[in-house]
C-alpha cells in the first residue's frame, strides 16, 4: 500500500513538474516575443525613391523572414539592383539597398534613355556624351523594365565582355545580322549573334599585337572564320 502510494506521488509530481516546465517554457517564449519584436526600421543606400510597406516589417525579428522580403522588395522596385536586410539585435530592421545607374545611353524615336548593363530602361538618360550610345530607333522602353530587343542585348553583351578593351562609344545596326561598333582602337563589324565572350577574347590578341607592332588600324572585321584588318 505504502509502495502504491509512493508511486503515486512520484507520477504526480512528475506530471506537476512536467507542466510546470511547459509553463515556463510558454512564458518565455512569450516574454522573448516582446523583447525581440521589430521596433525600428533603418533604411539607407542610394538616394531613390522606394516603395516599402512598413506594415509588413512586424513580429520577432529572430524569426523574420529576410530572404523573402528582400526578393518582394527588389519585385516592387525594378529600379534597385540589389536589396540586403540585416538583423540588428534586439529591435532593429536595416535595410540597405543599391540601384541601378545608367551605364549606356538607348536612343530610340521616343527619345534618349539610359539603360544599366542588364537593359534596364534607369530613366531619361543624363549626359549622353559619357556614356556609349546604343542606336536603336524601333526598339520600345518602359522606364523600370528590361528591354526585350535581340540587338540592344547583343550590344550589351559586347560591352560586357570587351567594353574594357576597345572602349566602345557607338553601337549602331550595319545590316540585318551585323553591328558596327565605333572604340577607341577602330570601327569593328561583329555578327549579332556571335559569340561575345570569343569575341573578345580575339580583340584581346588583336589589341595587343597592334600596340607591340604600332599599328592603327581603321576597321576590324570580325564577321568571317579570320579576321579582316583594313589600316
Amino acid at each position: 500500500m505504502k509502495q502504491h502510494t509512493n508511486n503515486f506521488l512520484r507520477k504526480l509530481f512528475q506530471i506537476l513538474f512536467f507542466c510546470l516546465g511547459v509553463y515556463i517554457i510558454i512564458v518565455g517564449i512569450r516574454f522573448g516575443m516582446k523583447e525581440l519584436e521589430i521596433k525600428e526600421i533603418l533604411i539607407s543606400g542610394d538616394a531613390v525613391q522606394i516603395e516599402i510597406d512598413k506594415k509588413i516589417f512586424v513580429g520577432n525579428i529572430f524569426l523574420f523572414p529576410t530572404a523573402q522580403m528582400e526578393l518582394q522588395i527588389l519585385r516592387a522596385n525594378p529600379l534597385l539592383k540589389s536589396v540586403s536586410i540585416r538583423k540588428v539585435y534586439p529591435h532593429t530592421i536595416h535595410i540597405l539597398f543599391e540601384k541601378r545607374l545608367q551605364q549606356l545611353t538607348l536612343q530610340t524615336r521616343a527619345g534618349s534613355f539610359g539603360i544599366d548593363i542588364d537593359g534596364v530602361v534607369v530613366g531619361d538618360a543624363s549626359n549622353i556624351s559619357s556614356f556609349p550610345i546604343i542606336k536603336s530607333p524601333e526598339t520600345t522602353v518602359t522606364i523600370g523594365k528590361k528591354i526585350n530587343d535581340a540587338f540592344v542585348y547583343a550590344c550589351l553583351l559586347f560591352y560586357k565582355h570587351a567594353g574594357s578593351i576597345v572602349r566602345p562609344s557607338y553601337f549602331m545596326k550595319y545590316d540585318s545580322t551585323s553591328i558596327q561598333v565605333k572604340s577607341d582602337i577602330a570601327n569593328i563589324f561583329i555578327v549579332q549573334k556571335a559569340d561575345m565572350q570569343s569575341i573578345a577574347t580575339t580583340l584581346q590578341a588583336l589589341v595587343e599585337g597592334f600596340r607591340i607592332k604600332g599599328i592603327a588600324p581603321k576597321t576590324i572585321d570580325l564577321r568571317f572564320d579570320k579576321p579582316t584588318i583594313t589600316l
